[in-house]
C-alpha cells in the first residue's frame, strides 16, 4: 500500500459553474491528505433522479442491504422509482417489488444497462435527499476506458491515447474523494472527468488503457495534478494566474512552450456578443456596473496570456481576472481567457483570442500532434509535465 499525500482543493468563488467542454478547472492550491489506491472506483452517473430504467444482456440480480436477492432474466427491463426510503422495482410485466435503499444491481456478465446505456461493473442505488443517486462501481481501468474518447476526442494516435490514459487514471486518484459526501468518488461530468461507459470505448482507446495498466504520473514521489485542456494556443501557463493559488505552484505546472497545436482550428478564434449581455451576466454574479463603454486587456502573464481585463463603464471601472470573466460571461463562446484583442463597435464586443480551455497542464491538441510526429507517450508527458515520472502503482 502506498500512502499518498495530496493537497485539498479550494476553488475560486465561481467553482459551482461547470464548463461544458474539456475544462477540468481544479484548483492546484491544495492541502495534504492521506489516501490509498483502490482497484475499484465509484462513479456517480445519475444524481438526484426520481427513477431509472435498468436491464442487462444477461441474468441480473437486485440485492438489498441484507443480501436478499431478486433475480431477473436478460429480457426484463426494470424501472426503479423512489418511494420515500424505498425504491419500487417495476418490471415490464407490471410486477412490483418494494426494496429498502441502498441496493446493488449485479449482472452475471458484469455489464449493466442504465437507461439503455451499457456500463461495466455493477450499480449501487442510494437515497439522495428525496431522490436516488445511481452509482457505477467498476475497475479503475474500465473507468478510464469510458473516459478516454469523451475527453480526448476520436483519435487513433495510440501514443496520445496512452498519455490521456495515464493522466486520467492519475487525475481520478487525486480526486478520489471529491464526492465522498454523496456516496461516490467521482461524477461523470466535466466537474471531474466526462465518463460515458462502454458505448464510447474504441479498440484503440482500450488498447491504450491496457498498455499503460497501473501507470500513473508522479512528482516528488506524490501523484501529480494532471490537469489538462483542449488547446493551449502555443504555450501552457501557470495556475496561479487563474486559480489564485496562495501556495507555490509545482515546477511541472509552471508553463511550457507547446508549438504543436498551431495548425489546430481552436488555436485562433473570435466571438461576438452584446454589451448588454455582458452587463447582465456580470450583474447576475453581483458585479454591479453601469453601461459598458470599453473593455481593455489590463495585464498579461510572463508567457503572454491575458491575466486580467479592465472594464470601463458609466459609473467607473474595475479590473477582473480574465479567466473569471470567461466563466461568468460565456464559457462556450469564449474558448479561453487568452485574448489577443477586445474591440467594441456600437453595441457589439468582438473578442479575438487563442486556445481552448484553461491552458494549464497538458495540451491535448499538442499531444496528438506530437504523437503524429512520432513521439512516444513518456516523451509527451515529460514535455507538458517536466520533472515528473511514470510509475506503476500498488493497489490495496
Amino acid at each position: 500500500m502506498r500512502n499518498i499525500l495530496y493537497k485539498n482543493i479550494k476553488f475560486i468563488i465561481f467553482v459551482l459553474l461547470i464548463v461544458i467542454f474539456k475544462q477540468h478547472n481544479n484548483n492546484i492550491c491544495y492541502t495534504l491528505n492521506k489516501e490509498q489506491y483502490y482497484r475499484t472506483i465509484k462513479v456517480g452517473i445519475m444524481i438526484n433522479v426520481s427513477s431509472v430504467k435498468i436491464g442487462s444482456s444477461g441474468i441480473f440480480f437486485v440485492v438489498d442491504s441484507m443480501n436478499n436477492k431478486l433475480q431477473f432474466s436478460k429480457d426484463i427491463i426494470l424501472e426503479a422509482i423512489y418511494m420515500q426510503s424505498d425504491v419500487k422495482i417495476v418490471d415490464q410485466n407490471g410486477a412490483e417489488h418494494f426494496i429498502n435503499l441502498p441496493i446493488k444491481i449485479i449482472s452475471d456478465e458484469d455489464i449493466i444497462c442504465v437507461n439503455c446505456k451499457p456500463y461495466r461493473g455493477y450499480l449501487e442505488l442510494y437515497k439522495s435527499i428525496n431522490k436516488i443517486n445511481v452509482i457505477n462501481v467498476l475497475d479503475i481501468d474500465n473507468y478510464v476506458k469510458g473516459v478516454l474518447i469523451k475527453e480526448m476526442g476520436m483519435t487513433k494516435r495510440i501514443e496520445a491515447l496512452k498519455v490521456q490514459a495515464i493522466i486520467s487514471r492519475t487525475y481520478a486518484f487525486v480526486n478520489f474523494n471529491k464526492h465522498q459526501s454523496q456516496g461516490f468518488n467521482v461524477c461523470s461530468t466535466t466537474h471531474c472527468q466526462v465518463y460515458g461507459g462502454i458505448e464510447v470505448e474504441t479498440i484503440d482507446s482500450n488498447k491504450a488503457v491496457s498498455n499503460t495498466r497501473d501507470e500513473v504520473l508522479l512528482y516528488n514521489e506524490q501523484l501529480a495534478e494532471t490537469v489538462y485542456h483542449a488547446n493551449c494556443g502555443g504555450h501552457t501557463d501557470s495556475p496561479k494566474y487563474i486559480w489564485k493559488c496562495k501556495n507555490d505552484v509545482p515546477n511541472y505546472l509552471k508553463g511550457v512552450k507547446c508549438g504543436f497545436c498551431d495548425d489546430n482550428p481552436h488555436t485562433k478564434w473570435m466571438h461576438v456578443m452584446s454589451k448588454d449581455f455582458i452587463k447582465k451576466k456580470l450583474m447576475r454574479n453581483n458585479i454591479i456596473i453601469g453601461e459598458i463603454e470599453n473593455i481593455r486587456i489590463n495585464n498579461k502573464t510572463q508567457f503572454g496570456t491575458t491575466e486580467s481585463l479592465e472594464i470601463l463603464h458609466s459609473d467607473g471601472s474595475f479590473i477582473i481576472n480574465s479567466y473569471e470573466f470567461r466563466i461568468i460571461v460565456d464559457s462556450d463562446g469564449i474558448k479561453s481567457h487568452d485574448f489577443d484583442s477586445v474591440e467594441i463597435y456600437d453595441n457589439k464586443v468582438y473578442f479575438k483570442g487563442k486556445g481552448y480551455g484553461h491552458k494549464v497542464g497538458l495540451c491535448q491538441c499538442g499531444a496528438i500532434k506530437m504523437a503524429e510526429n512520432g513521439m512516444i507517450y513518456n516523451e509527451i508527458l515529460s514535455h507538458f509535465y517536466p520533472d515528473t515520472k511514470i510509475e506503476k502503482i500498488l493497489y490495496e
